[in-house]
């Protein structure tokens, strides 16, 4: 699932690249991974503090200190361009991966008669008619 992830994510959802144009009006949005790390930061400390067990409330309120730090490195100059790609990668993994277990999870599983059933009598049928919408478009426009 992580490599199907990751090659849907490289080849269908931009790769590293941030999904906001780098204009004028988008220039807040080099920020948000910083953004990220310190909101989770914060998030670690007020839930550890929290927390049941002495072992997390040390740990946890910890590793919200890591967080915040990184948040702020993050947000040095020069800094938030070298993280944009990573950044963004994982992110776009992380909401695939989401999506494959959420759907995994609540859909039903087919069996493999079922599959190809759906494929030859909807798939194919549905296959030829897009290829016969689209010829009739294009020889409709090039007259």
């Amino acid at each position: 699932m992580i490599t199907v992830s990751c090659l849907a994510t490289i080849l269908f959802f931009g790769g590293w690249l941030s999904p906001f144009p780098r204009t004028g009006l988008w220039a807040w949005t080099r920020y948000i991974p910083s953004a990220a790390f310190a909101i989770a930061g914060l998030a670690l400390i007020v839930h550890g503090v929290r927390y049941l067990t002495l072992l997390g409330r040390i740990v946890l309120p910890a590793l919200g200190l890591v967080l915040c730090a990184l948040g702020l490195l993050f947000s040095r100059p020069g800094v938030p361009d070298f993280i944009q790609g990573p950044f963004w990668f994982l992110l776009k993994i992380a909401i695939f991966l989401f999506v494959y277990v959420w759907v995994r999870g609540t859909l039903p599983r087919f069996r493999y008669d079922q599959l190809m059933n759906f494929g030859w009598k909807v798939l194919l049928p549905l296959s030829i008619l897009n290829v016969v919408i689209t010829s009739l478009a294009i020889v409709w426009t090039q007259r």
